[in-house]
């Protein structure tokens, strides 16, 4: 009937209970709702000798109401007349080893969550060279689908970076990392699957612990190109101011030239001319200089 008949001290402990509160009471009082089911079912089991014992973790609920995830080995007690109408269980508290692998679990999707939405090729490699981990965005940004890169040399990726040593890529990835300058990567040149080769900035960190490396390409292609495109507006436009100041000051000095030869004719007529002629000279030439230009000057 699931009634307690008897517990140990560390029973009693476990629940927050003392025995005299337990004895008597129903098994499944003590014990979530959700996990009272697949208990029942595996008794059931063990009553009809289908199976000789059963191993399952569930949770029970502490007296102040509080969850206790625990792992029971159970079987069946025979009486004095050989009659298997008990129930023994052996309860291990296993609470802190599930919050730890929930732990770990929760840990490892944040970590694939961030290597799926990433827009930069995450690659990891071994020791040996030997891809490990790729995310999405590398299946993207080279063409190959995960499987066909999981286990290969990552020099399959930078041909270029790895065409002097093909041995030690632990070291090369190292000294992409070491080459690092405030945060910014090493360029390097990539290649797709399909041959197409691009500039990417490379990344680099080592996890101690593991013996990986793990290293974020980014496709810098279009920021080339449109540094390209900026130095080619620049040096046109350069170009183009150049073109104008020298038309310009080419109209000028030819204006200047004229000016010039005019006031040196004007100059030499008028020392042969008289009185009134020189009048007229003086009045000319305070009308000359009134144009704009010659005032600039």
């Amino acid at each position: 009937e699931g009634e307690f008949g008897r517990c140990n001290p560390a029973y009693c402990s476990l629940l927050g209970y003392s025995e005299p509160e337990l004895r008597n009471t129903q098994l499944w009082s003590h014990m979530h709702p959700d996990d009272i089911q697949a208990n029942k079912d595996w008794i059931k089991q063990l009553n009809a000798g289908a199976v000789s014992y059963f191993e399952i973790e569930n949770r029970y609920v502490h007296k102040d109401g509080s969850e206790i995830w625990v792992k029971k080995l159970c079987s069946t007690l025979p009486d004095g007349s050989g009659n298997s109408t008990r129930l023994l269980e052996l309860v291990t508290d296993v609470s802190a080893q599930r919050k730890a692998v929930d732990a770990l679990r929760k840990s490892e999707e944040r970590m694939s969550a961030i290597l799926k939405t990433a827009s930069d090729a995450i690659v990891t490699i071994d020791s040996q060279g030997v891809i490990d981990i790729v995310n999405q965005a590398t299946e993207r940004i080279f063409g190959y689908s995960s499987k066909e890169l999981i286990g290969k040399s990552v020099a399959v990726l930078m041909p270029s970076l790895f065409a002097n040593n093909n041995q030690d890529h632990a070291a090369i990835f190292l000294g992409a990392a070491a080459s690092r300058n405030h945060g910014q990567g090493r360029e390097v040149i990539c290649q797709r699957k399909d041959g197409t080769t691009f500039p990417a900035d490379l990344a680099v960190s080592q996890v101690d612990h593991l013996g990986l490396f793990t290293g974020i390409l980014r496709d810098v292609s279009k920021r080339k190109e449109m540094q390209r495109h900026i130095v080619e507006i620049a040096t046109n436009e350069q170009r183009r101011i150049g073109l104008e100041l020298h038309d310009g000051t080419q109209q000028e000095l030819s204006g200047l030239s004229l000016y010039a030869s005019s006031l040196k004719e004007t100059i030499g007529n008028s020392a042969k001319s008289t009185v009134d002629d020189r009048k007229t000279f003086t009045l000319s030439l305070i009308h000359i200089s009134e144009p704009t230009r010659l005032r600039r000057i």
